[in-house]
């Protein structure tokens, strides 16, 4: 599988031309960053959300949560789309044609949509746990924080639910954001 693109070359190519010439790998973390940053509800597009959706392949995915993962880049870039899909999540509540459009793109990346997720939660939530000073407040707010993730992602479409339910890493996920809500788990 091509590894994303630390840097992408120099070229007069948009970020929208990237996704549209099937090559979202040679967007940037920083630039994926920027996007998200500078994205308004209004400017949501197919390409953006595609943008976020080949950041979150499940191929790219380590084994396991908690494996040793010596790709920085790909993880920093998953997470960074996680947040970007939840941006256009958002959109397509406002926008009855993005929703329309968004739906299959979605469809097609739930094993990796809700991979990654799973595996943001477990490795960001343990590292959080396990830090000094931190308590189980900000496990709880991490936890509540997915959970508006997945609530916008699967507002896009009724059958984002059934997608979704039928990925190994959907459960689990459900399982961890209720757990860590509840105040006596």
């Amino acid at each position: 599988m091509h590894r994303p693109a630390k840097t992408r070359p120099k070229s007069n190519l948009t970020l929208e031309d990237y996704v549209l010439l099937g090559r979202p790998d040679e967007v940037s973390t920083s630039e994926i960053q920027k996007v998200y940053r500078e994205l308004t509800l209004k400017r949501c597009t197919l390409p953006i959300i595609q943008l976020a959706l080949s950041g979150l392949k499940a191929d790219l995915l380590p084994e396991y949560a908690g494996e040793s993962y010596d790709e920085e880049a790909t993880e920093e870039r998953a997470f960074r789309c996680i947040l970007l899909l939840f941006k256009c999540a958002l959109a397509c509540s406002t926008n009855p044609q993005l929703q329309a459009d968004a739906k299959d793109p979605v469809i097609a990346a739930a094993d990796g949509v809700c991979g990654w997720i799973n595996y943001s939660m477990t490795t960001r939530g343990l590292q959080i746990y396990h830090s000094d000073g931190e308590d189980i407040r900000n496990l709880q707010e991490a936890a509540f924080h997915q959970c508006n993730t997945i609530r916008a992602i699967l507002g896009i479409h009724p059958s984002i639910v059934e997608a979704f339910l039928e990925t190994r890493d959907f459960l689990p996920v459900v399982y961890w954001m209720w757990t860590m809500m509840d105040p006596k788990a």
